[in-house]
């Protein structure tokens, strides 16, 4: 998670893919972007996270608050 801090705290552009999942298992807020862009093949596109939450793919809560998959 040091890595994630190092990058949140730089003054330049950053990416998030889906970053309320990234809020909700993280100590960020979603105040701390200046830009929310959704992307949708149609605009009437209801984009949910069930599937994800399902599989259970972002809801560990181990110490890396929902990132554990990855091998910083």
């Amino acid at each position: 998670m040091q890595l994630v801090r190092e990058m949140m705290g730089m003054p330049s552009i950053k990416v998030v893919e889906h970053p309320d999942m990234f809020v909700r298992h993280s100590e960020y807020d979603m105040e701390d972007f200046d830009y929310i862009i959704e992307l949708r093949t149609d605009p009437d596109q209801e984009i949910t996270y069930e599937m994800m939450e399902k599989n259970h793919m972002m809801t560990d809560t181990g110490q890396m608050g929902g990132f554990g998959n990855f091998n910083f």
